[in-house]
């Protein structure tokens, strides 16, 4: 459990630098065709990875809907010759851009959530000089000097 909460952390700090580029990337719009999807991807494994240990219904679900939204997505792009391009650019603008990014910081705070309750229940790292405690003989030697 503690390897999974090392990773928690690190997962927190990746989405918080990918924030930053997507944030600092949306100033030309161009770079934020590619830190976006980045930062979806990296969700995903997240999700993909924190669900796989924890069992996380929660994970459970947004597993799907994510991979859904990004096949709604693609389907987006063969409904340009179906509606006017006025409306279109909107809509890919709005299914490309702002939904993802909220559906990013959702997926983020809840992520810290998850973080926090491991932290109530009493889950914390094992210190890397305790890891291997109880398989190794330390443990006899101190039970002989009592």
């Amino acid at each position: 459990m503690g390897s999974l909460i090392k990773f928690i952390k690190v997962d927190i700090v990746v989405q918080k630098i990918l924030f930053f580029v997507v944030c600092i990337s949306a100033i030309v719009v161009y770079p934020l065709a590619l830190s976006l999807p980045a930062l979806g991807a990296w969700q995903l494994f997240s999700a993909f990875t924190i669900r796989k240990r924890l069992k996380d219904e929660f994970r459970k679900k947004y597993l799907p809907y994510s991979i859904s939204y990004l096949g709604f997505m693609v389907l987006s792009f063969f409904l340009a010759d179906y509606i006017g391009s006025g409306l279109y650019e909107f809509m890919i603008g709005l299914i490309f851009i702002p939904i993802p990014f909220c559906i990013a910081i959702w997926y983020y705070l809840e992520t810290s959530s998850t973080l926090k309750h491991l932290k109530r229940q009493g889950i914390v790292e094992m210190p890397e000089a305790m890891n291997e405690i109880l398989d190794s003989e330390e443990i006899f030697k101190i039970e002989e000097r009592l």
